[in-house]
């Protein structure tokens, strides 16, 4: 993919940053039930902690993805790292739930370093190889599953938070150390950035495909957060289970990320996003389905059906579900619509994925009332 090994392990780099950066970004999701129980947190509550890093991520993503472009993108990485390694610290030390809430609100910063790794990859590759990193860079979310690891190991969750700090710190040391400079930013201040990432809205390519990520994208972030809470309380399971099916779940985000670039490139970008939302529709479909009874008469008598999602059953659509999700997340969607410069360079195309605030409240519903 790259043309040296500099190139190449800056690149690795990055991906490797990003990975780190989603696993913790998404932690307070994963650890959440411990701190709920502590804290006596109501179902509304509880939404809200979850979302919280969620949203902050969503608003800094346009002012990250500007001062990527002004200053040079492994600065800017670091400093992404450290802010989310500090937020990390201070919610383990949270004494109260808006003690917590604020430390999860500066935790959404380390959520955004796919910002930086677009700017990086945009100003190393081009054509087929830009789509190609983008899409390895996206693969970063199967990070996640670093998330469910970590706390299923760990029982204290202040413990995992100050662990989440430790690991993050030393990331950004050891990517400080084996990433290379990039190209020195553009020098034009950031408000004039930002002028020109809202100039682009009135690209009709732009807006559309800021549309489609809004729900690729933002379903994918909601289910990963509202898994361990729901299989928990849903079915009963112990944490081990959803940590089980939560990996999953991840693990196919990120190959499918990879994947997908592949089919937009012998499939076309049209038809990929055609599989996505179909596969999404019949999946979510079933996963909705109430546990029901049926009575057949028969010559013998009447037979009893039950009908049912059961947990191997749920493990194995949501995966299904993560998997056709991320096919259409992928870069290849954006750059075959000639828009790459336009929508993926840390900009709107990215920032669709506010939905996922939403629909972690819609989830928490769906979880309280079944």
């Amino acid at each position: 993919m790259a043309n040296n090994p500099d190139e190449g392990r800056s690149f690795w780099m990055y991906v490797a940053a990003h990975s780190l950066c989603f696993a913790l970004w998404i932690l307070p999701a994963v650890v959440g039930v411990r701190l709920a129980h502590e804290f006596g947190l109501q179902e509304a509550a509880f939404g809200v902690f979850v979302a919280m890093p969620i949203l902050v991520g969503s608003l800094v993503r346009l002012p990250l993805g500007a001062a990527a472009n002004r200053y040079d993108s492994r600065t800017m990485m670091a400093i992404v790292m450290i802010a989310g390694a500090l937020a990390e610290l201070a919610l383990s030390f949270a004494q109260s739930y808006w003690q917590a809430l604020v430390a999860a609100a500066g935790i959404g910063v380390a959520g955004e370093s796919f910002a930086v790794g677009v700017n990086f990859v945009s100003g190393q590759f081009v054509d087929a190889r830009a789509r190609r990193a983008l899409d390895w860079l996206g693969s970063g979310v199967a990070g996640a599953a670093l998330a469910f690891i970590i706390v299923d190991a760990v029982h204290d969750w202040r413990f995992v938070f100050q662990l989440a700090a430790v690991i993050l710190l030393s990331g950004a040391t050891l990517f400080l150390a084996l990433a290379g400079r990039a190209s020195a930013g553009k020098g034009v201040p950031t408000r004039h950035l930002l002028l020109q990432q809202f100039a682009r809205l009135q690209k009709i390519q732009v807006r559309r495909f800021s549309l489609y990520y809004f729900f690729v994208f933002g379903g994918f972030v909601a289910l990963v957060v509202w898994l361990p809470h729901y299989v928990t309380e849903a079915y009963g399971a112990t944490f081990k289970t959803a940590a089980l099916i939560g990996s999953a779940v991840a693990l196919a985000g990120g190959f499918g990320r990879v994947y997908g670039g592949r089919l937009v490139e012998d499939y076309g970008a049209r038809r990929v996003l055609y599989w996505t939302f179909f596969a999404a529709v019949a999946v979510t479909f079933i996963l909705s389905y109430p546990p029901a009874s049926y009575t057949i008469s028969t010559t013998g008598g009447e037979v009893v059906v039950r009908a049912g999602v059961g947990i191997v059953l749920f493990g194995g659509l949501v995966t299904l579900l993560s998997l056709f999700l991320s096919f259409g997340q992928s870069r290849g969607l954006c750059a075959h619509s000639g828009v790459l410069s336009q929508g993926c360079r840390g900009g709107w195309r990215g920032c669709g994925h506010d939905g996922r605030a939403r629909r972690v409240s819609a989830y928490r519903h769906v979880c309280s009332s079944r």
